[in-house]
């Protein structure tokens, strides 16, 4: 016959320890029924003495981690990692003798534990390390069967018990709108199946896979700040993409590693980036970025050159001052234009450069140009198109030159995005003179292209920057002077009669007194040179080019004659006039050869007949020369008059098809051996 236990309320109640067991409760519990088996105290408990059963009351009531499958007395209980609310195990009494007293009769009322209806429970705990097996709380659990609910796990157990439910099947799943938290793991994208029968089920347990939170702010544009609306797309583990809002893109439940950031900037033409940036996440790890849309394309519009003279004018066809000025900027893609700028000095610019995308954070980067000049400025580089002005850190060579062709590369050293290339500004062409043109009203005066290849070429053989070489080496450009076509060698004659255009073009422009300012005065002498032309002429056309490259110093055109009535006295004027005499019925001259009294001079004659020379006195730096057309240089303290013979009084000859001279007289000068003259 099966014993009779008083009744649970008079049960001892125990608290269990870690580690102990039905065992060792029953064992040191003075009060205990002798002999009690673990299956009594589990159907007293529980209403079954079933192993798995029992075990997983242990399980749910008090906590037990290590269950002895094939005798519960032994299994060790944990209540430290229990439920929060472990409960307690009653040891049953043995009704006995004495507890009847002298009563004659006792009505007894047999009675086991309540009936418990079943349960479900749901226990999550993390799946991988670094806290594996760690209790998950805070995670909605939707339950969806006979007795549907929802509920979140309990924080410290990591269950959601839904008690009571009836009997049947039931699907587990995971709600779409979880706390934050929940983003840590990573659930069954499929509901998971139970079937419930009792209430010592086992639970509807889950390793949640390893999963992270990535939250993405995505900065950009002039103010650097966060931007909504942003499609940010994760490559990786798996591909994901979510848009920006309250300026943050969330991916939840993240598969941790390796991503690729891309970004899609709304607007009228999205910006789109594949590698913005990678981010490693980690196991369950909440990691919180700021990612910047930095610059990506860095380039050259247009260079302005504002250390430039700005006097050319864009005439190549002729010597005319004539043309329009160069606009600004000097270069683009599209047009290149020269300017001229002093030599040996550094050249400052104003760049326009186009920085992309229009999204990017400004940046402080350096502007480098690297070539024929040379640039490193420091700048905040906006999006868009931004204007600078930058000074070579090099100078332009100290050399009279035309830098043609030249090129410039460029790119933008960014502080954060690196090196970006900004293309090349090639063709440029630049006048290297001594100063800026210089204009004195003069129909030689003024900057064109055609004047200033001319001057550059003549000035830079001189291949020094002396000033008074530099005039010496240019009136060497003219070693004889000329006064007519009959002046010219036979051969040259001949040329000119075998091209007739040739001849008649050298007429138009001048030849070879070169006064007609309306096709640039003295100019077109730089076009034959070869030919000669007056000494006046020469004396122009020199200082043209001299004003037209810069070149420091005074220069004055002088125009030197005599009076017969003094002649050893030379008459220096800025405009050049007649020789005069005593005598106002005859004429006078100054002859560049021997003439005697007596002697008739026609056209074929080899003397030639000069109302002056023509000089230019220069004067730079404390030294001033006397220059003369066709003859260089006076030596220092030589009269100028005394390039010529002789001033000579003559009588004018009229015959059939030209006129004569007839000399009457003669005033020698003494000293004209130092000049050689040709004809």
């Amino acid at each position: 016959m099966g014993r009779v236990f008083a009744k649970a309320s008079e049960a001892v109640e125990v608290k269990p320890a870690d580690n102990d067991t039905l065992a060792t409760i029953v064992a040191r519990e003075p009060h205990a029924a002798e002999g009690i088996t673990w299956q009594e105290v589990a159907l007293f408990n529980w209403g079954t003495d079933a192993p798995a059963e029992v075990n997983e009351a242990l399980r749910q009531t008090i906590g037990c981690e290590s269950p002895n499958s094939e005798d519960p007395a032994q299994s060790k209980l944990t209540p430290s990692k229990g439920p929060a609310s472990a409960g307690s195990i009653k040891v049953p009494k043995l009704l006995q003798q004495k507890d009847l007293k002298d009563k004659a009769s006792v009505e007894l009322k047999l009675s086991g534990p309540p009936k418990l209806e079943p349960q479900v429970r749901v226990e999550l705990v993390r799946g991988a390390a670094p806290d594996k097996g760690k209790v998950i709380g805070g995670v909605k659990v939707k339950l969806t069967g006979p007795t549907p609910g929802e509920k979140p796990t309990v924080p410290e157990t990591g269950l959601a018990i839904f008690d009571p439910v009836k009997p049947g099947s039931y699907t587990v799943s995971f709600t779409a709108e979880t706390p934050e938290k929940d983003g840590l793991f990573k659930f069954p994208e499929e509901p998971m199946t139970v079937e419930v029968k009792g209430r010592w089920d086992p639970p509807v347990h889950l390793d949640a896979a390893p999963g992270s939170i990535l939250k993405l702010k995505i900065k950009g544009g002039p103010d650097k700040a966060p931007m909504d609306g942003v499609k940010v797309k994760l490559s990786g583990p798996e591909t994901r993409e979510e848009t920006t809002k309250g300026k943050e893109a969330v991916f939840k439940a993240l598969t941790p590693g390796e991503y690729k950031v891309g970004v899609e900037v709304p607007g009228d033409s999205p910006v789109v980036i594949d590698d913005l940036e990678t981010v490693t996440t980690l196991p369950y790890e909440l990691l919180e970025k700021e990612l910047e849309i930095k610059i990506k394309t860095f380039k050259v519009l247009s260079l302005g050159f504002k250390s430039d003279h700005d006097e050319l004018l864009d005439n190549t066809a002729d010597w005319r001052r004539t043309g329009n000025p160069y606009k600004k900027p000097e270069w683009t893609e599209a047009l290149q234009s020269p300017v001229s700028h002093d030599l040996d000095k550094e050249v400052e610019i104003e760049i326009e450069v186009e920085v992309g995308p229009a999204c990017a954070m400004p940046e402080k980067a350096h502007i480098i140009g690297d070539g024929f000049l040379k640039y490193d400025f420091e700048v905040e580089l906006k999006p868009g198109k931004t204007k600078h002005t930058l000074k070579s850190t090099n100078k332009l060579p100290a050399q009279i030159k035309h830098h043609k062709n030249k090129s410039i590369r460029w790119k933008a050293a960014l502080e954060k995005s690196g090196e970006v290339l900004g293309g090349e500004t090639g063709s440029l062409a630049i006048y290297a003179i001594m100063h800026k043109p210089r204009s004195e009203g003069q129909p030689e005066d003024g900057a064109t292209v055609k004047r200033m290849e001319k001057a550059i070429a003549w000035m830079g053989e001189a291949n020094t920057l002396d000033a008074m070489d530099i005039v010496e080496h240019l009136f060497g450009k003219f070693d004889h002077y000329v006064l007519g076509f009959n002046f010219l060698t036979s051969s040259q004659q001949k040329y000119l009669d075998r091209n007739p255009a040739e001849k008649q073009k050298m007429i138009d422009d001048g030849f070879a007194t070169f006064k007609n300012n309306s096709v640039g005065g003295a100019w077109p002498l730089a076009q034959y040179n070869n030919y000669g032309g007056e000494c006046q002429a020469m004396v122009r056309c020199i200082r043209g080019v001299m004003t037209q490259a810069g070149c420091p110093g005074k220069a004055e055109v002088k125009y030197v004659n005599a009076d017969a009535s003094k002649p050893y006295t030379a008459i220096v004027s800025p405009g050049g006039t007649r020789c005069k005499g005593p005598d106002p019925k005859k004429r006078y001259a100054l002859v560049d050869a021997e003439v005697k009294v007596g002697e008739m001079h026609g056209a074929d004659s080899s003397v030639g007949w000069n109302n002056y020379e023509a000089y230019m006195r220069y004067e730079h730096e404390g030294d001033a020369g006397w220059f003369g057309g066709g003859i260089g240089r006076l030596p220092k303290g030589q009269d100028p008059l005394n390039v010529f013979f002789a001033i000579v009084e003559y009588e004018r000859w009229s015959g059939s098809v030209e006129f004569k001279r007839m000399v009457t007289k003669v005033w020698k000068y003494s000293d004209h051996t130092w000049a050689t003259w040709t004809h």
